[in-house]
């Protein structure tokens, strides 16, 4: 059984791992990636620019060691482009 600064303690370390596995994912922010973690349960929400981006994410995330799942709140945002007409 888990005292609960143990499990603080853990998930401060999981969140740790989560932040250091997304420098590793190429042109993905992590400042951008907001992320939560409760008893092992990985949250992360941000803007991605593609679906790959935001599966790659998710199948890094939930491939660390402590990870019991990962809820994904990830949103495709696709910028659009402008051609300079305002009207």
């Amino acid at each position: 059984m888990d005292v609960k600064g143990n499990s603080s303690a853990k998930d401060a370390r999981i969140d740790s791992k989560v932040k250091v596995a997304l420098l590793f994912i190429g042109k993905l922010n992590t400042f951008n990636t907001n992320t939560d973690v409760e008893k092992g349960y990985v949250s992360m929400t941000r803007k991605v620019d593609i679906d790959v981006d935001k599966a790659i994410t998710t199948e890094w995330v939930d491939s660390l060691k402590e990870v019991v799942d990962v809820n994904d709140r990830l949103s495709v945002f696709a910028p659009v482009e402008c051609d300079g007409d305002l009207d």
